[in-house]
């Protein structure tokens, strides 16, 4: 199993690939991050409103493709300010 560390070590050495004038910028990846959340929560209120079912493989993979990309800006985040998460 990998650890936390190793996997935010990661994502922070893929943003200045992807990122490179943003990998470091705290700002920006806050703003991604509370995009991503948007995400999340249009497909919750889809589920709850019942113009998506919970219980459909479809909506299961969004949600938790979503899921993922806001673990991924938490750790962007924490990467930035040299926040180790498993401490």
């Amino acid at each position: 199993m990998r650890l936390l560390q190793e996997i935010q070590d990661e994502i922070t050495a893929a943003n200045h690939l992807f990122f490179p004038d943003k990998a470091l910028d705290l700002g920006h990846h806050v703003m991604s991050l509370c995009g991503e959340v948007g995400e999340v929560a249009n497909i919750v209120k889809k589920m709850q409103w019942g113009t998506l079912n919970p219980e459909d493989e479809d909506t299961q993979v969004e949600l938790a493709s979503e899921l993922v990309d806001v673990f991924i800006y938490v750790l962007s985040c924490a990467g930035i300010i040299g926040m180790n998460m498993e401490e």
